[in-house]
């Protein structure tokens, strides 16, 4: 788990067994403060004040070093690390980029986004510029939210997807065996959701 402070540092703690929770010496500093943080399975990834994006932790699938996010003139909009795979919406266009496990399978035809979910072994999703959920991958993971439209956020869990619409309900779908948020999926007339994120199952 990591947390950005309000001087605009990073702290990181729990498992690392990868070097995940060991933030780099020198990361805040000529890089600029940090202004996001995600946290994946094995490697972690923060977004810097001056729009350019690190990560550290496993690499074995290139998920954290030698990527476009080597380059300092490739600047983000946001970054988000997953299983062994790492998303990041493009600053110039809004467009989607990909690296490690899976990242091939990201859909030509995306488009702009607003969001990209961290990105599963088996599935991902995108709310695109026009508020319209696109996901790719095993569709028994989000075949109820693929298509929704009038979505304000998304999150993507291991064997399923969630979408807070702007309307303020929740949309979940896949193989949650928890039944992850009951109460709120019973009380969906009545509930007003802000904000949510998907864990594993």
């Amino acid at each position: 788990m990591c947390a950005v402070t309000v001087a605009g540092g990073v702290r990181c703690w729990g498992g690392n067994d990868y070097g995940q929770a060991r933030v780099p010496d020198g990361l805040v500093g000529a890089t600029g403060l940090v202004v996001a943080v995600s946290a994946g399975w094995t490697h972690t990834c923060v977004l810097l004040a001056n729009g350019t994006a690190r990560c550290w932790g496993s690499n074995s699938e290139r998920e954290s070093t030698g990527n476009p996010l080597d380059d300092p003139n490739f600047l983000v909009a946001s970054v988000v690390a997953g299983n062994e795979a790492t998303c990041v919406v493009a600053a110039a266009n809004r467009t989607v980029k990909c690296f490690g496990k899976l990242a091939y399978v990201v859909p030509r035809i995306l488009g702009p986004v607003q969001q990209i979910g961290a990105p599963r072994d088996q599935h991902n999703c995108a709310l695109t510029a026009a508020g319209v959920v696109q996901c790719w991958g095993a569709t028994s993971n989000f075949w109820g939210i693929n298509g929704l439209k009038g979505v304000a956020t998304i999150s993507v869990g291991d064997t399923f997807s969630c979408a807070t619409l702007t309307s303020g309900k929740l949309r979940c779908s896949g193989g949650a065996k928890y039944n992850p948020l009951p109460e709120l999926r019973n009380a969906s007339s009545r509930a007003v959701v802000v904000d949510l994120s998907a864990g594993s199952e």
